[in-house]
């Protein structure tokens, strides 16, 4: 899990590894999988925008469908979002997570 956490913090910026926005080149791809213990699909990568958004502003997270409450819940479950009710409260592990796929998958400068 510390091998994890410093591969997600260690990660350096590689031109070869830019792809398209919302999604995870291979390599950033296998990191994220290997941190969440399952496959990240691009609905549940495109999802965590939304959810740092709404913890981080105080909103409750609403206007989701079916596969993305599944996937809310599965969060829940393993611990990456510390409550069902109201605003999501992100652990310290969830926000590794996301802001680790915000980073990767959202970038704002590109390299020439």
């Amino acid at each position: 899990m510390k091998k994890l956490e410093n591969d997600l913090k260690n990660t350096v910026f590689n031109k070869e590894e830019v792809v398209g926005r919302g999604c995870l080149s291979k390599s950033k791809q296998e990191i994220i999988n290997a941190f969440r213990g399952k496959e990240v699909s691009i609905r549940e990568l495109r999802l965590y925008p939304y959810i740092y958004d709404c913890s981080v502003n105080g909103n409750r997270v609403s206007n989701i469908n079916e596969e993305e409450r599944a996937i809310r819940q599965g969060l829940i479950d393993d611990g990456f979002i510390e409550n069902q009710i109201g605003c999501p409260k992100l652990s310290d592990k969830g926000k590794k997570l996301i802001q680790f796929a915000l980073k990767w998958a959202y970038p704002r400068i590109m390299l020439n």
